[in-house]
């Protein structure tokens, strides 16, 4: 007769599941610049940025992901120091409180997707469901929302992306294109239409799931160690990932590098002023700053120069009742899973 299989199988199951749920609700940004023409490749001219996430385990109990802002100076002569502040768009409260802190400190910060006052969205209905899911499911993991979290009314904010209409208009028309050509719609693209919208089944679908996830301790904290590991996990431009469908690709380059050229434009525009900033900020998600900071470097001639790591999400997994041969299968399952979306050398 065959034995059970030893180990925590459904959990693991369940983990797979949740994981599955995560990768793709990293692809929505926190809300969302009609591009022109579509983005150039990141310049291949500087060495690949070092990560701007990574995985840390400072006692027996706890595992965090810490989160960089990077300082950038001039390779060549003066001007104003550069931040680039990489976020989580769920964190605990005190993140977002230390975030703002420093972001309060600066001369200029470019932001990511609220919008200016005139601009922001007065309703969900406005925003779709890209903001109110991240919303619901840091709710249920005990956590702050970024939007929620941070005061963007600040005289020396300004919105430097796509407003929500803009982007769902630049992902509306990618679908309706390949529809007059012959081809199949994006599926990764009507898919995350509907998450936005709330047109199809999916939002509602996930808001579901996201609700699910907080229903006990030990789920929660699970749920919160695949996050952790995920985006501690990202080494690389995720524009460039090899390991997602060629649909999924497409998504992340207009998610990515399309919203950048937007900031570069905003940065060179700062630069340039007789009388620049002396500091200048760019809070922006994680996913966005590899990407990023190779256009930085290549195209305005910073370097970086200084690290700042902080504290985003923390768990205590023994705490939750999660046991070490639980929390390994976790970390090897999304080991194993990063690893292969990570480009080849």
């Amino acid at each position: 007769m065959m034995q059970p299989t030893e180990g925590p199988t459904p959990d693991k199951a369940l983990a797979s599941s949740v994981l599955a749920f995560l990768i793709f609700l990293l692809c929505l940004p926190a809300q969302s610049v009609e591009p022109a023409e579509p983005a150039e490749p990141p310049p291949t001219t500087v060495p690949e940025p070092e990560p701007y996430t990574r995985v840390a385990r400072p006692d027996a109990d706890t595992v965090q992901l810490e989160i960089t802002r990077r300082r950038f100076t001039p390779a060549e002569g003066q001007g104003p120091d550069l931040w680039l502040v990489a976020v989580s768009h769920i964190g605990e409260t005190n993140y977002f409180q230390t975030l703002q802190t420093f972001l309060d400190r600066q001369k200029l910060v470019l932001y990511e997707g609220v919008g200016d006052p005139q601009s922001m969205p007065e309703s969900e209905e406005d925003t779709g469901e890209a903001g109110g899911l991240q919303a619901t499911l840091a709710g249920s993991l005990g956590m702050a929302f970024q939007l929620d979290s941070i005061q963007y009314k600040r005289r020396h904010f300004k919105n430097s992306d796509m407003t929500y209409r803009q982007l769902e208009k630049l992902l509306r028309t990618e679908i309706q294109t390949r529809a007059e050509e012959g081809g199949t719609p994006n599926p990764a693209f009507v898919a995350l239409m509907g998450a936005m919208d709330g047109s199809s089944w999916l939002g509602a679908v996930m808001h579901m799931g996201a609700r699910l996830l907080g229903s006990s301790p030990k789920l929660k904290a699970m749920t919160r160690l695949i996050f952790i590991e995920i985006l501690g996990g990202l080494k690389s431009d995720m524009s460039e990932l090899q390991g997602v469908t060629p649909d999924m690709r497409d998504l992340l380059l207009v998610l990515i590098r399309e919203r950048n050229k937007v900031v570069l434009e905003d940065l060179k525009k700062s630069l340039n002023q007789r009388r620049p900033p002396v500091s200048i900020a760019v809070f922006y998600g994680a996913g966005h700053m590899p990407d990023l900071e190779k256009r930085v470097r290549a195209e305005l001639g910073y370097q970086p120069a200084e690290d700042v790591w902080l504290p985003a999400i923390v768990v205590h997994p023994s705490k939750a009742g999660l046991s070490n041969l639980e929390v390994n299968s976790i970390r090897t399952m999304v080991e194993w899973q990063m690893n292969s979306l990570q480009p080849k050398p």
